[in-house]
């Protein structure tokens, strides 16, 4: 199956390497806005859980927990219900660099 339309293998593996190099840059831009948004819902979960305390009330609001964590699996399965406590744990730290 060697025709001129298909070119080398090496041709063809150059141009998946170059494939691939796009899409990594992608995903290294989607992380980004991943991250970006896991640090801002750290900030408002402080900003809750210090209202929450200044009105006598607990940090953590564990029925809201399991609304999040339900809308997670709802879309992703049981990964989501994972991801959902990590992200949970990482927002109960408040803001700055997590620990």
């Amino acid at each position: 199956m060697s025709g001129d339309d298909e070119g080398t293998g090496v041709e063809h593996d150059l141009r998946a390497q170059k494939e691939i190099i796009v899409r990594r840059g992608t995903i290294d831009l989607l992380d980004d806005e991943i991250l970006a948004l896991i640090r801002r819902r750290r900030e408002v979960s402080a900003e809750i859980q210090a209202i929450r305390i200044s009105a006598g009330g607990s940090r953590i609001a564990t029925r809201r927990e399991h609304v999040v964590v339900s809308r997670y699996t709802a879309v992703l399965g049981s990964r989501g219900a994972e991801l959902a406590a990590v992200i949970l744990r990482i927002s109960r730290q408040g803001s700055g660099a997590a620990r």
